[in-house]
């Protein structure tokens, strides 16, 4: 139990995580958006007429509106055109359409020859996004009437010669990030808090995409963690049946008697009678069912990740171990849906147990079920040539055997017929016909062919396979049929929905079969 809170709680943290490396990487794209207000010019000389003056507003993505304020001294100039609004000493200008540059021309008359200058403020702009910054400037711009020329800047005098000052880099823009729901605030005059957010700006790197890049990555690492987690889960939960099954098997052995403990440790050492041919050891057979299966990938991914996926667990097989000696016909019977058929696919090796095993020469067992690979859609002849490859059977065998193939299913002038058209005892003649035309084999394996046709092909049938089980070959039998049990077979193993009830003389575990079957189930 502490260990299933202690995952929940990591799982909780990677979760909190992502979402706040996500959060944090789409707030930083507002700071990696570079956005420029600025004049046309670093200073401006006109004569004693109407002049214009540029602003321009540029971004590295589109803009959605921007505002921007030109501050004039109304005694020396006189706001003309260009703007949206104006009041005395500013003039306003706003736009916007998502584009990334946008260009104003404001018009001034100049009232009397004297050094002024012009100053950009109150801007503000808003991306495509919908997030809202401020951009503070401080770099007036120089402007000279006529004969005027700017005003030098006044020194203090300095008894030492003072050397010819650097050139002076033009002040760098702040950004302030504002909420959509707030309102706008005061920028900052402090010096030296100015100076720590240029700092903190200059470190940012000017690519948005590196921010998005560098969460993916951190997003597929905290994938892969919660990955880790849930396998190591499955790994312990896998231990822990492992465990389970290994300590029922004890139980069942301290209850067994001195013989079947014998028996059972002759089977873990691999020591068995040589007379054995086939020996089933302990074999069980689970499947996992989805409760509510998942309707595409995504889904499926994401029940996992919430540990949303409900099964259940289909015990076909339950701990099932006998023995079949050299040359015995062995009979398993038991109702529909009870395991026989998946039990003759286990032994067949035509599928793997989930836990226990069989011990058998696979090479020398042949499986006969019928219409094994059966196409409807083709003719009879060609469905002939593909079940009998299914089979085994090379295309030179089914030559030569093809005309008593055929003579056998009593199927003559039908082989060019769509099988889709055949009665269902006309498909099953065929297919005891091709399963059956095979040399017998050391091991042999019926799975429900000996109540094939009619009456008059059933008669044929029965004698075929009586052939082969006569010819010294070891034979599995599954049938629901008592009679044939008892007609054919010198051992019955009764298996009841997967768990095995009886093994022993056929006449003893058809009675007890039948008595089952006639009382309360």
């Amino acid at each position: 139990m502490k260990q299933k809170n202690y995952q929940k709680y990591i799982k909780r943290v990677l979760f909190c995580g992502t979402g706040v490396l996500l959060a944090g990487g789409l707030s930083m794209n507002v700071f990696a958006a570079e956005t420029n207000v600025h004049f046309g010019s670093e200073s401006y000389h006109y004569e004693m007429e109407t002049f214009p003056i540029g602003v321009y507003v540029e971004a590295d993505e589109p803009i959605g509106t921007y505002s921007v304020c030109v501050e004039y001294d109304p005694e020396v100039l006189e706001y003309q055109s260009g703007g949206d609004s104006y009041t005395d000493g500013k003039v306003y200008i706003d736009g916007g359409d998502e584009a990334t540059s946008y260009k104003r021309m404001i018009y001034f008359n100049p009232i009397k020859e004297e050094a002024t200058s012009l100053t950009l403020s109150e801007i503000i702009v808003t991306s495509e996004s919908g997030e809202r910054y401020e951009i503070t400037s401080d770099n007036p711009v120089p402007v000279s009437l006529g004969e005027a020329i700017a005003e030098p800047v006044k020194e203090e005098p300095i008894e030492e010669p003072q050397e010819e000052p650097e050139p002076q880099e033009e002040p760098e823009q702040t950004v302030e990030t504002i909420a959509p729901d707030q309102s706008e605030q005061e920028t900052t005059s402090d010096p030296a808090i100015i100076q720590k957010a240029k700092e903190v700006l200059n470190r940012l790197p000017g690519n948005k995409y590196v921010y998005v890049i560098a969460c993916l990555i951190l997003l597929g690492v905290i994938v892969a963690g919660i990955v880790i987690i849930d396998i190591r889960a499955i790994r312990r939960r896998k231990r822990r049946r492992q465990r389970v099954l290994e300590k029922q098997k004890q139980s069942r052995e301290l209850m067994a008697g001195p013989n079947e403990k014998r028996k059972n440790e002759e089977k873990q050492s691999g020591k068995t009678d040589p007379d054995v041919v086939i020996s089933v050891q302990d074999v069980c057979m689970y499947f996992k069912i989805a409760l509510d299966a998942a309707d595409s990938l995504k889904e499926y991914l994401i029940r996992s990740l919430k540990h949303q996926n409900k099964y259940k667990e289909l015990k076909a097989l339950d701990h099932i171990s006998f023995d079949v000696h050299q040359g015995e016909v062995v009979g398993i019977i038991g109702t529909n849906g009870s395991g026989k058929s998946t039990l003759l696919k286990i032994v067949s090796g035509a599928m793997a147990p989930t836990s226990g095993k069989v011990v058998a020469d696979k090479k020398k067992i042949q499986l006969l079920t019928l219409g094994t690979g059966f196409d409807r859609e083709l003719t009879a002849r060609e469905n002939v040539y593909l079940n009998g490859a299914i089979i085994g059977y090379t295309k030179e065998y089914i030559d030569e055997k093809y005309d008593e193939i055929v003579k056998f299913a009593e199927l003559e002038g039908f082989m060019e017929e769509r099988v889709k058209n055949f009665s269902s005892g006309m498909v099953s003649r065929l297919g005891f016909a091709i399963a059956t035309m095979r040399d017998t084999p050391d091991i042999l394996i019926l799975d429900e062919v000996l109540s094939v046709g009619d009456m008059f092909f059933r008669q044929k049938s029965n004698k075929r396979i009586q052939e082969m089980i006569h010819s010294g070959a070891t034979v599995l039998i599954v049938s629901h049929s008592t009679d044939t049990i008892l007609k054919n077979c010198t051992k019955a193993v009764w298996i009841e929905k997967g768990v095995q009830k009886m093994v022993g003389d056929p006449k003893t575990v058809c009675a007890a079969y039948q008595a089952y079957g006639q009382g309360d189930r």
